[in-house]
């Protein structure tokens, strides 16, 4: 049996995953919202994956260490994910950069600006919603978009500035890669090809068909030419399991962000009945290795581990997210499902920047 720790408002990745794609191992997998953690007697799995880690506040996590702790000391299940050792997105970004892995550096709004490089852009220091801003060249365009995300209901302390790299190649095209981790193993998941610098999902479509994509998504899928790179950099995250997004510049590969609870999609057939022949047969391969590896660690020994009476406080999950983070994850699942609502706020912003003068 495998236990997923997760935020409750995130359950919807492994949903979709057993129903439809993992749907065959379904009966391994167990899921627990962190907010019933103060209510759980036991746990009964050979594995547990802590998720969602960049979703809590650091008291949680501290809950949630102890935990973790507690279940080691007894001898529990293999626990992937320990939340006293995964780094945060912006530790692991300015971690790579020290140490010579990634070329471009990251700041929090509080610290000196005076030795960034342009062009940058902004974005939220945990959640995965991408680049927040366009490119921007001086401090002076910083300031500007930092009052309007405030406006917009992001608060100050949650932003980062991220140098900019330009992943671009000779032929216009932008590249992002996607590999997973499961304890030990590591598998590639995706390669994207755009014409923008921010690759959306898993890139144009467009590009499926086109026998340079078809080529390197290949060699990129069968030979995952980036493993050792890729394990080192999941080593100094600190993360077991997750998926990364990188870029690479030249001959050098780039770090982006690691994802702790990946979304292997819903499998809509719709989306996907045009792929060539190729990439399904490619992708069927690997979501089945993907299934083997989860069943060889839910096969383990299972082991039950007793969990002290307010070893996990009550209080400690059961606050809602504060009101502007609850507003926000609304608008992401509406957006989702309703047309016009993202160029509904676009122009909302847009508007805001002409009476301000932003």
């Amino acid at each position: 049996m495998i236990q997923f720790f997760l935020d409750r408002d995130n359950t919807y990745t492994m949903a979709n995953y057993l129903g439809y794609r993992g749907s065959s191992i379904r009966p391994l997998f167990e899921i627990i919202p962190y907010q019933r953690l103060s209510t759980l007697e036991k746990v009964n799995c050979s594995t547990l994956i802590f998720t969602d880690l960049d979703w809590l506040t650091d008291e949680q996590r501290g809950s949630l260490t102890t935990l973790a702790d507690h279940l080691s000391a007894e001898h529990g299940p293999l626990i992937f994910n320990h939340p006293a050792k995964v780094l945060s997105r912006y530790d692991l970004l300015r971690e790579l950069f020290t140490v010579g892995i990634n070329v471009h550096n990251v700041y929090l709004l509080s610290e000196s600006m005076e030795n960034v490089q342009f062009p940058v852009f902004l974005r939220h220091k945990d959640q995965h919603t991408g680049p927040l801003t366009p490119l921007l060249y001086d401090l002076d365009q910083i300031a500007r978009q930092v009052k309007l995300l405030m406006l917009s209901g992001h608060q100050r302390q949650e932003l980062m500035v991220v140098k900019y790299v330009d992943v671009g190649t000779d032929t216009g095209i932008y590249k992002k890669f996607s590999a997973l981790r499961i304890g030990e193993q590591i598998v590639p998941r995706h390669l994207g090809y755009d014409e923008q610098w921010l690759v959306k999902a898993n890139g144009n479509r467009d590009h499926k068909k086109t026998e340079m994509y078809l080529e390197e998504f290949y060699d990129y899928m069968s030979e995952f030419p980036h493993r050792d790179w890729v394990a080192k950099v999941f080593a100094i995250a600190g993360i077991d399991y997750g998926r990364i997004d990188y870029g690479i510049r030249g001959d050098q590969l780039v770090a982006w962000e690691i994802n702790l609870n990946p979304d292997y999609g819903s499998g809509n057939k719709r989306r996907n009945r045009d792929d060539p022949s190729l990439i399904k047969e490619l992708k069927t391969k690997n979501h089945e290795l993907i299934k083997e590896i989860f069943s060889d660690l839910a096969n383990g020994h299972n082991v039950e581990v007793s969990i002290p009476r307010n070893l996990i406080p009550a209080k400690s999950f059961s606050q809602s997210r504060g009101f502007r983070d609850r507003l926000r994850y609304l608008f992401k699942k509406i957006s989702v499902r309703i047309p016009f609502t993202k160029m509904a706020l676009t122009t909302y912003r847009q508007l805001l920047r002409k009476i301000l003068k932003l």
